[in-house]
């Protein structure tokens, strides 16, 4: 296992930089996740940890060792790591078998090691060498092509394995079953990981730390649960889960309150505060399944009740969706196991939000 430093990592193509600054400190046997859109930088700073990419500058290091900066650049194949790629990247023309073994033979290692080695790792990864060793790729389904593609990369005893979207080409009963065996084999093998993805869930599912990248940048980086229930700004709120998010017409932390634009005022714990001075600039975020519909009387004394009149409502199968229309004609959407049905379309509600969940951002 190894640790990872990355220090003012920055690269350009072109007259466009991609990658401004990047710090990223992985520790040895952690999982992290590179999360963003396309176009965020996160596969552009996978590939130059991998060595596939020249950083402009910046430092990488791996257990203290420079490989990448101070006039250090050390090419992709003495890294110590494998790579599982979002292509599969597996030779059609050979093997399951031989294509794990490759690795291990560009080591000259020997037979009875290589053929111990790759039948471990493919029952690993849930390939029997006795059922799948002696079948090529285009007898393969997709997810089978990928797990050939992850033991591959696991079979050498890396240091360090990188993920660049590997799921991406799944459908999505596929993907689930992948996520889950990743975490397994991770919890098996407890190797250092970085791992980049588009997707929020397999962010949150996956990983024991998110960064969220953004123009180039690590927006915020922490524990899943961390960045869903206190984003650190909007664009963190609106790419992890679903919130309703508005302006604010006034902002108080010494009152605990906020106004929405309509005139409607919220209690706002002080946790749930960001850092910095509090502006009307400031968004209040609020996730739609922390929101309760009240189709009766709302209870005595209860905080941060919202009058609003139902808009829409769809049945999801595990949830039900509910679109209001707040005063000032503000929209908000609601989530949970229960709630109005269509026929209630039309009817003026209550909406309550505890104040723990709400935040201001």
């Amino acid at each position: 296992m190894a640790s990872i430093s990355i220090a003012n990592l920055r690269k350009s193509f072109g007259r466009v930089e991609v990658v401004k600054g990047v710090n990223l400190r992985i520790n040895s046997g952690e999982f992290v996740t590179l999360l963003g859109a396309s176009g965020s930088g996160k596969t552009t700073t996978l590939r130059m940890l991998a060595g596939l990419e020249r950083a402009d500058s910046g430092t990488i290091s791996v257990n203290g060792s420079v490989l990448n900066g101070e006039g250090n650049f050390v090419p992709a194949h003495k890294r110590g790591m494998g790579m599982v790629f979002q292509s599969y990247a597996i030779w059609p023309h050979r093997t399951v078998y031989q294509n794990v073994a490759f690795p291990l033979r560009m080591k000259r290692v020997r037979p009875a090691e290589e053929r111990a080695k790759v039948e471990r790792i493919l029952e690993l990864v849930e390939l029997p060498v006795a059922k799948f060793g002696d079948r090529y790729a285009s007898q393969l389904s997709g997810g089978q092509q990928q797990r050939v593609s992850l033991a591959r990369a696991l079979v050498a005893d890396p240091q360090v394995v990188l993920y660049d979207e590997p799921l991406s080409n799944l459908d999505a009963r596929l993907r689930e079953s992948m996520r889950t065996l990743l975490r397994t084999i991770h919890k098996e093998t407890r190797l250092t990981a970085l791992y980049v993805t588009h997707d929020q869930l397999e962010a949150m599912v996956m990983a024991d730390r998110v960064c969220v990248m953004d123009q180039g940048i690590i927006v915020q980086e922490g524990a899943p649960r961390d960045l869903y229930d206190r984003p650190a700004n909007q664009f963190v709120a609106e790419f992890i889960g679903q919130a309703n998010i508005f302006d604010l017409s006034d902002v108080s932390r010494e009152k605990g309150a906020v106004r929405l634009s309509n005139g409607i005022s919220l209690n706002i714990p002080p946790g749930n505060w960001p850092n910095g001075e509090a502006t009307r600039d400031r968004k209040l975020v609020i996730r739609h399944h922390h929101a309760c519909v009240l189709t009766n009387d709302a209870p005595a004394g209860a905080d941060n009740l919202l009058p609003g009149r139902i808009k829409d409502s769809i049945y999801l199968g595990d949830r039900i969706r509910t679109t209001l229309t707040l005063a000032g004609a503000l929209e908000f959407v609601a989530e949970g196991i229960d709630g109005p049905s269509t026929s209630d379309i039309g009817k003026d509600v209550i909406v309550a939000v505890p104040p723990q969940f709400c935040i201001v951002v």
